[in-house]
């Protein structure tokens, strides 16, 4: 039997303990991103690839938006793909997660097999990163997982001088989903490269990893074209790219996941939020600082720096990169790296590390020397963590009021900041200002923070005698490798199952009906998303209803396109705040709804003025008055400047007034369109008359027109949508959407892969 047979069926075992229902289809992950992004977005793209076509366009949601551009779907990403064509999609969904904990694992392993290792060390490498709680916690982001799943057997593929398997793994971090795990990825293999081979080995690696790069090409070009229209274009500000930067305190959760309390994902109360009760740290939330390895991952690394320096090294610059600051600040002059923030991910650097470290430490302990020396350092550290236990303790019973005191200060500083300096008018309503802290809420807070500092502290606290358990039988497993790795492998998954719970099925809304999902027909969106986490079965989001086809004006992702959010949030349709002034401007902007065509609104609010048609939970309203997708407008308004046109669009009739942004002020006689044939990529329409034709879907570049067969330019208009100038008569017009630059890369692209493929098999 070939050695890595045993290997791969241990690690397999290891992800069906992980989630067990999951494994086997009897469920599936189902809470915040996976429900909200993940799933539907790949089950979306699966079937247009069964409809034979490219899922580079959804009309469905964010008023049309290239969705394959947005890098998180992973659409050109085979392995995750072929799950979703060929099986339902809850267990595609399931199969990826765990198989990718599988894939990163075996990648673990034989990077340090590579690296010299034999026996049980990298065996334990690949247990300790494959379902590292930074794998686990980050497979919420699903591309980011699958993407960091392939890291190992990059670096193992420089150490092999495999160019190949170089080049095939650069091109899978690019086009798994997740352009920062991409990035964070290539930066570390490119490093490793410049560190372990010869100049002319340098050379041949740089080639391979080129062509890796032509792999992801149609993907890294798309993200990129998409970036400029984003609230990212031209990268991110230096304060906004310190957001999701590790508070070094929080560094212990490497081996205290629960020092500054806890949240899963499904633990959030409030749909389409990012932080619960549970996490009181500083971090963005509980998940993103999560780097968690376990006590006996991180003795049996400390054990094993000696021997690997190099490594050693990696995981000191990882863990400062985490904390951002000034490093950080200075690696985003790199290429690309300025549209990045959360630095805390380089816990992807961080975790690699530690797992290669510990099967370094654990090969440390076949000499007896060591093995003594290293027991004498556990017991050092027992000490040490027993006596700052007790120290912690001491200050809360005698300091405790003090603490409270500062903390209830500290939060209502908070709720006074003063606002953020003054910005665009688009980009001021697409980026609301945070929600302060509500004073009255204040001191709750504060003793639930109180209360879980004294749980952290207590001897009797799982929190403290878990540690010192996993402490104690790390040293009473010095001798035995094999135990070593079991009791890895124990922890972790006792970390790591149920972090993502499994739900039963997908379910539709009750109130969504077969008016809402007409191809080119009328809007249906939701009024104030941020609902309890009870009503998520009855919330339909942008992108859970792209399966179902419903049409929608919003998406949930870091390259929103700030025009149409700016519109959104003046109407009130933005994710943002909560509450009832979302009706509030609604109401006052209910021409920008209008003008998206929107028809039916699902809220838990009251509309006055509004048609319900269903009652409940949710009440769904009928706008009757909401204008149709396509539509000839007399006269136009010209605003040269973006931020005017914003101005103008909300001031002006949307029935009589188109605002364009270049040419001159005119009216015409009017007409009508209606709409002949609709699809994603191409739409036709009838129209009579002159004045101008708007399209209510999104204007982007890649989109043609053409009028009575001849190409006509594609105007922007109402800020976000297409137009044509029509003149008298009756016309045919086509809008097509066919980015040629795509199909020209994709073909690059493929060519490179079977060529790769091809250069394996000689």
């Amino acid at each position: 039997m070939k050695r890595w047979l045993p290997v791969l069926a241990l690690y397999v075992a290891l992800a069906v303990l992980l989630a067990p229902s999951a494994s086997v289809g009897l469920g599936h992950f189902a809470y915040h991103d996976f429900r909200h992004h993940h799933l539907p977005w790949r089950a979306w793209a699966a079937a247009k690839y069964l409809a034979g076509e490219f899922p580079l366009w959804a009309s469905g949601a964010a008023n049309g938006f290239p969705l394959l551009a947005e890098g998180q779907g992973g659409f050109l990403y085979l392995p995750t793909m072929l799950l979703f064509v060929i099986l339902p999609d809850g267990l595609a969904l399931d199969w990826a997660v765990l198989g990718h904990h599988v894939l990163a694992a075996m990648g673990a392993w034989w990077l340090c097999q590579k690296l010299g290792m034999r026996g049980v060390g990298p065996v334990l490498a690949g247990i300790i990163y494959g379902f590292s709680g930074f794998m686990v916690s980050h497979s919420l982001y699903l591309g980011m997982q699958n993407a960091a799943a392939w890291l190992p057997w990059v670096l193992g593929a420089t150490l092999s001088r495999q160019g190949w398997l170089t080049a095939i793994g650069i091109g899978a971090m690019g086009l798994a989903g997740h352009p920062q795990a991409a990035a964070f990825g290539g930066l570390l293999a490119a490093g490793h490269a410049m560190g372990v081979l010869s100049p002319r080995e340098r050379r041949r690696w740089i080639a391979f990893a080129a062509l890796g790069a032509l792999v992801a090409l149609p993907q890294v070009v798309a993200s990129l074209q998409l970036a400029q229209f984003s609230m990212r274009d031209g990268g991110v500000g230096a304060a906004f790219a310190q957001v999701g930067a590790l508070p070094p305190q929080e560094l212990v959760g490497l081996v205290l996941p629960y020092a500054f309390g806890f949240d899963r994902p499904a633990d959030i109360a409030e749909t389409y939020y990012h932080r619960g009760a549970g996490y009181w740290g500083q971090g963005v939330n509980s998940w993103e600082t999560c780097t968690y390895v376990g006590v006996p991952a991180a003795v049996l690394a400390l054990l094993g720096a000696r021997r690997r320096k190099g490594w050693a090294a990696l995981a000191a610059l990882a863990a400062l990169l985490m904390l951002g600051g000034p490093l950080w600040s200075l690696l985003r002059l790199l290429p690309g790296f300025g549209y990045f923030r959360f630095p805390a991910r380089f816990g992807l650097w961080l975790t690699l590390a530690v797992a290669v470290l510990a099967a370094a430490g654990t090969e440390s302990l076949r000499f007896a020397w060591r093995r003594e020396q290293s027991r004498s350092r556990l017991l050092v550290f027992l000490a040490l963590f027993t006596l700052s236990t007790g120290v912690a303790r001491l200050g809360l019973s005698t300091r405790g009021g003090e603490i409270a005191s500062w903390l209830d200060a500290h939060f209502r500083r908070q709720a006074d900041l003063p606002p953020p300096p003054s910005m665009g008018a688009m980009l001021r309503a697409a980026l609301p200002e945070p929600e302060p802290e509500v004073a009255a809420e204040i001191p709750a807070k504060v003793a639930r923070i109180m209360g879980d500092l004294h749980r952290s502290v207590d001897p009797r606290s799982p929190r403290v005698i878990v540690p010192v358990l996993l402490l104690l039988a790390t040293l009473a497993a010095l001798r035995r490798p094999r135990l070593l790795a079991a009791l890895v492998a124990v922890d972790l998954l006792g970390f790591g199952r149920d972090y993502h719970p499994v739900a039963d099925d997908e379910p539709v809304p009750r109130w969504l009906s077969e008016r809402m999902t007409e191809p080119g027909g009328y809007r249906t969106t939701v009024l104030d998303r941020r609902v309890p986490i009870a009503l998520d079965d009855e919330l339909l989001t942008a992108s859970t209803g792209l399966p179902l086809g419903t049409s929608d004006v919003i998406i949930p992702s870091p390259l929103f396109i700030v025009r149409n959010e700016a519109l959104l949030a003046s109407a009130g349709l933005d994710v943002g705040d909560k509450g009832p002034q979302k009706v509030a401007r609604f109401l006052e902007h209910h021409d920008v709804a209008r003008r998206m065509a929107v028809r039916w609104i699902a809220t838990i609010h009251e509309i006055p003025g509004l048609l319900p048609v269903v009652r409940g939970h949710y009440n769904v309203y009928e706008d009757r008055d909401a204008l149709p997708r396509a539509r000839v407008v007399p006269c136009r308004d010209v605003k040269t400047d973006g931020d005017e046109a914003f101005a103008a669009l909300l001031a002006a009739d949307p029935e009589t007034t188109a605002i364009v942004e270049a040419g001159d002020p005119a009216c015409e006689p009017g007409g009508t369109a209606t709409i002949v044939d609709y699809a994603d990529t191409r739409v036709q329409i009838a129209t009579s008359g002159a004045g101008t034709l708007v399209l209510a879907d999104l204007w982007f570049p890649g989109w043609t027109a053409t009028l009575d067969g001849t190409e006509v330019p594609v105007e922007r208009v109402d800020l976000v949508f297409r137009g044509v100038q029509l003149p008298p008569g009756e016309h045919t017009v086509v809008f097509s959407y066919r980015p040629a630059w795509f199909y020209g890369l994709l073909g690059l692209s493929l060519v490179v892969t079977a060529g790769l493929v091809i250069t394996r098999r000689r």
